[in-house]
This record gives C-alpha cells, structure tokens and sequence, in this order.
C-alpha cells in the first residue's frame, strides 16, 4: 500500500502548521520564557510524536530509500525528543544535553537531502527536499553557534531557518 501526493502533501501541511506552533512557543518569546522560570516541552513532545509518525511512514513508504530515510528520521527524532525531554526535566546534566536538539536537527536536514529523490530542477518535490534539507541544516549550525555562544542575538540563526522550514512544509506541493 502506498500513500497518494494529496495525502503525502497533506501530511506535510499538518507538520508544518505543528511545526511553526512549536517553534513559535519555544523560540519566540525567550524574554517570557525565562521570567517563567521553566522549561517547555514542544520540542521534545513534537520530536517524540514525529518520530513516531516517521516510523509509520517508513512502513507505507515508495522505495526502499523512502523507507530506510523514514525510520532514521523517527530513531534520530526519538532518540532526541528522550534525551531533551530528560534535560527538561532535569534528569541529564551532560553539558552535550543542549547540543542533542540541534545536531537532531541539522541530522534531520541531511536526511532530507538524501531524501530528495529525482532531480530539483525538473520535480517540485525533490526541489522542497532540498530547500527543507538545507534550512534544517542551516538551523543545525545555528542551534549549535547559539548554544555555545549563548547570547540572545544568536536565536535567530536557530529561529529564522526553523521558521522557514515550518513555511516550506506549509507550502509542499499537492502531487497526484
């Protein structure tokens, strides 16, 4: 059984709009987030979820690569959504515990690059594999650059490339 390009395209705008929503509650508003005093649980909740889901698709996937990138998305997705949900919640103190959700993400990236299959110029949808590949990317070395630097100013070299890849699933094109 095999999934069509509407619902494929489908699938992509729900994780997009859950995606931004994400994104938006954990990067947006930092002044708030630290009068608060604690931690939110978006991302690794949604990594969890998205795992999950990753593994679900691997199983309907097209090819053997669709199905091989799909259940290394849901292990790196899981692995990642446990690890900073333990951090969170104060149960790892690794000083590598605020790198785990940005390499996740940056690995994710280059996971889409492997999965865009045909050529960008001439299919939409390996085009969007691409651009997804590359803003995940972008967002990986920016996490990294942020956390290690840990000044406010580099949040938007996180945020900005998270955002657009919540806009870019948004928009994935209808095939089929």
């Amino acid at each position: 059984m095999t999934i069509s390009g509407s619902e494929v395209a489908r699938a992509h705008w729900l994780f997009g709009a859950l995606f931004l929503v994400m994104v938006l509650e954990e990067l947006g508003p930092p002044a708030i987030r630290s009068l608060s005093g604690r931690a939110s649980l978006a991302f690794p909740v949604v990594f969890l979820l998205a795992g999950v889901s990753m593994w679900g698709a691997a199983v309907f996937g097209n090819t053997a690569i669709d199905a091989v990138v799909h259940s290394l998305w849901g292990d790196v997705l899981i692995a990642a959504g446990v690890l900073d949900l333990q951090r969170r919640r104060g149960r790892l103190h690794a000083a590598w515990g605020p790198l785990v959700l940005p390499v996740a993400i940056g690995l994710c990236g280059a996971l889409f690059l492997a999965h865009s299959e045909g050529s960008p110029s001439k299919d939409l949808t390996a085009l969007w594999h691409v651009l997804m590949g590359a803003v995940l990317v972008a967002a990986g070395i920016g996490g990294v650059v942020w956390v290690r630097r840990g000044h406010i100013q580099w949040l938007a070299a996180y945020g900005a490339p998270l955002a657009a890849f919540s806009i870019l699933l948004l928009t994935f094109p209808r095939t089929g």
